[in-house]
């Protein structure tokens, strides 16, 4: 996994005359340090060169484990990403695709719809399966669980 730091308050290369590093215009503006270059991570910031090196070596890391999860890709409510990713890329059969729309738009969005992915995990489903089997309707929410974690978008 490739990934690099930046320092955001000096230039990248020093200056010929002086040898020295000039400061940028985002001196003392912001987060110093950035980490660039991680395939399909947006850029994060951080105060310390520490805190930005801690958190690359832990992605690469979890990169190489397969185990890495874009905090930020979190943020977005599980409606979002059922109607902006999972669902359109389903493929089900023209028969079945009715009656699990209706199980995801009336049973599983209502309850847990405004809750950020980050936090979900596949005990919440699983306990929204038990609660909907005591009222005698079932939601079977095993290919929703198997895609969030599947795509990394729910934490093992």
């Amino acid at each position: 996994m490739a990934g690099y730091i930046e320092d955001r308050w000096l230039e990248k290369r020093p200056d010929k005359r002086t040898g020295k590093r000039e400061r940028t215009t985002l001196y003392g503006k912001g987060k110093r340090y950035r980490v660039k270059g991680v395939p399909g991570v947006q850029d994060r910031s951080f105060e310390t060169s520490e805190d930005a090196k801690q958190w690359l070596a832990t992605a690469k890391t979890d990169t190489k484990r397969g185990e890495f999860v874009d905090p930020r890709e979190g943020e977005i409510s599980l409606t979002d990403y059922i109607v902006d990713h999972w669902w359109p890329s389903r493929t089900d059969k023209p028969s079945a695709e009715g009656p699990m729309r209706s199980r995801i738009w009336n049973h599983i969005i209502p309850i847990l719809g405004d809750f950020p992915l980050r936090p979900l995990r596949d005990v919440h489903l699983r306990i929204l399966h038990r609660q909907e089997r005591r009222q005698g309707s079932p939601v079977h929410h095993e290919p929703l669980g198997q895609s969030l974690a599947g795509e990394r978008q729910l934490p093992r």
